[in-house]
């Protein structure tokens, strides 16, 4: 693919995402006027999110995402090895929380339904468009190009979270927010590509993760999103994201150095790169 073509695959990919993220804020904004309930409200906001990714997907005809190689997955689905005890951690803390609960079945499908929404979204975007994006620009036949298509990924995906300032949160808590999903973005970005780009993977994953956490913060007993996304609020002081980013890059970046190191690395960078 020639490079002119690669860089407008790039671009095109982060402006489609922050198109999408903004339509999303906009319609999460006028259903959480018109739809009293914010279960239903929350999912159906991600619902439009997916619908408006799925359709960004088709217009630009990026639907190799989906496609990924089995083989690969069975050999680097431990990679994930963080990310799959945080779920049980939080799976198993969740419990308690959940027999107090006061949502409704028809909440907790809700809740369940947005999880996976937040999932498919989030990764077509960020990993399996963007990400993508990159490694085909940068190439995927060197461990340097691999490393930083990863930690380009991640940073977008961070600054991404800012966006969260519309919605009500203050500019403290979304700083913190992106600085730590930064490290979060590296840390799926690495999963992502040793598990042969398994997108599907990811989704289960990351929509797994997002319902344990959304249940620990009190969202089935109707704490509000933008309440549980805006962490400590007024009490956050700048020194205290410093130090907040910081403990949470450590937790994410050592892992995903782990995952990326060079023997582990190298039979899939001696593969044939995707085009």
């Amino acid at each position: 693919m020639p490079r002119r073509e690669i860089w407008k695959d790039g671009l095109l990919a982060i402006a489609v995402t922050v198109i999408c993220i903004q339509l999303y804020h906009i319609a999460g904004q006028v259903l959480e006027v018109a739809v009293s309930d914010t279960f239903l409200s929350d999912f159906l906001a991600h619902l439009v999110f997916a619908i408006l990714v799925m359709a960004s997907v088709l217009l630009i005809r990026q639907t190799a995402l989906f496609r990924c190689d089995a083989s690969l997955l069975k050999k680097g689905w431990l990679s994930a090895g963080l990310l799959i005890a945080s779920i049980l951690y939080f799976g198993l803390t969740d419990i308690p929380i959940m027999m107090e609960a006061t949502a409704t079945p028809a909440q907790w499908i809700c809740l369940l339904g947005q999880a996976v929404l937040i999932g498919f979204c989030e990764e077509v975007l960020f990993r399996g468009l963007i990400q993508r994006a990159f490694h085909h620009r940068l190439g995927e036949d060197s461990f340097g190009s691999v490393f930083l298509a990863i930690v380009l990924s991640g940073l977008i995906f961070g600054c991404a979270h800012l966006l969260n300032v519309d919605r009500g949160n203050g500019l403290l808590p979304a700083v913190f927010q992106a600085g730590v999903n930064a490290f979060a973005g590296m840390f799926y970005g690495a999963v992502y590509f040793r598990t042969g780009k398994n997108i599907w993977y990811m989704m289960a994953l990351h929509g797994l993760y997002d319902l344990t956490v959304l249940i620990s913060e009190g969202r089935a007993s109707g704490q509000a999103l933008n309440s549980i996304l805006n962490y400590g609020g007024g009490a956050l002081t700048g020194k205290l994201v410093l130090i907040g980013i910081l403990a949470w890059g450590a937790v994410y970046l050592l892992p995903t150095l782990f995952i990326l190191r060079r023997k582990k690395l190298q039979p899939l960078l001696e593969s044939k790169p995707e085009r």
